[in-house]
């Protein structure tokens, strides 16, 4: 039977959940692009500067698509994004593919693992260059033009429905003089860069485009409290599970309110700043509570009541 006492002590508690205040966190993971694009031939010098047509190598095209598409987005800002290091890790331990042919039921669920509220897939459908001419006898310019195109889905963790669908392509170009076989472009460096300059403007039209459906994506937020310490076991029992989408292997933090910041006007308190104490690993769970194991920081400390979070 609860006394007055525990009943104030519960909602008190329950209070400071609800107030703990991070910064927006729109956590995001992004698997490698499938390479979808048929291979191309296009044209290179060979050492006595005459045209002969050689196939790109796209072997690597969809991991160089997602690694410049990751920069992009941590440079952008809008989206918290996890690195690949720590997608490879959880992919290989539940021997999951990395590569954007991952459905969307696949997705999700290692988009709970990971912690976060979406992920994004994606293929490389269109990559490689066009040449044309003009002129007459042979001799004239000769233009290269590269073209690159993908899409991407983002795909929401906790009901595995794509909440957007994307498409980016880019293009670029470059002429020079041309005398029958011979030309003073195309050259490897130059096909490079093109393909590079097409490939970039692509990724920035897909992050655009990301950015503006950014609303539609929830906060990276799951809160709750520890509900039971085993100092003998040095486990954790919390007070919530798959019920708020605590999944088996998500890393989840302990942490303490620094810092309350009231408001001049009304005196209520508006935000509350809070700080890792430390970091908790979910080592199974049911629909109402989760085991947790503290693998860094001041584990000792942790006590029952402390409340927990899966943002730091």
């Amino acid at each position: 039977m609860f006394s007055i006492k525990n009943v104030v002590a519960l909602a008190l508690s329950l209070v400071l959940i609800a107030g703990i205040s991070h910064a927006g966190e729109k956590k995001i993971a992004v698997l490698d692009f499938e390479d979808a694009a048929t291979t191309t031939q296009v044209q290179k010098k060979d050492d006595d500067g005459r045209l002969q047509n050689v196939k790109i190598n796209k072997s690597n095209i969809g991991r160089a698509v997602t690694d410049m598409l990751i920069t992009e987005l941590v440079k952008d800002g809008t989206f918290k994004v996890i690195e690949r290091g720590q997608i490879e890790k959880v992919l290989n331990e539940q021997k999951f593919s990395m590569s954007g042919l991952v459905d969307t039921a696949e997705a999700a669920k290692i988009g709970k693992i990971l912690g976060v509220s979406a992920v994004v897939v994606g293929s490389v459908t269109q990559y490689g260059l066009s040449f044309s001419s003009t002129g007459i006898l042979g001799i004239g310019t000769k233009t290269s033009v590269a073209k690159v195109a993908a899409n991407a889905r983002m795909i929401d963790t906790t009901s595995a429905e794509i909440i957007t669908a994307v498409e980016g392509k880019g293009d670029d170009s470059a002429s020079g003089f041309k005398m029958g076989d011979y030309a003073a472009v195309d050259d490897t460096g130059q096909v490079d860069a093109l393909l590079g300059n097409a490939t970039r403007k692509t990724v920035t039209d897909i992050v655009k485009q990301l950015k503006d459906q950014s609303a539609k994506i929830k906060d990276s937020f799951l809160n709750t409290v520890i509900a039971h310490v085993d100092r003998s076991n040095k486990t954790f029992i919390l007070d919530a599970g798959q019920n708020i989408g605590i999944q088996k292997d998500m890393t989840m933090y302990v942490i303490k309110v620094t810092k309350e910041i009231t408001s001049p006007t009304t005196g209520q308190v508006i935000r509350r700043i809070v700080e890792p104490i430390a970091d908790l690993k979910i080592i199974g769970c049911d629909k109402v509570s989760a085991d947790a194991v503290c693998i860094s920081g001041k584990c000792d400390s942790i006590k029952e009541g402390d409340k927990v979070s899966s943002a730091k």
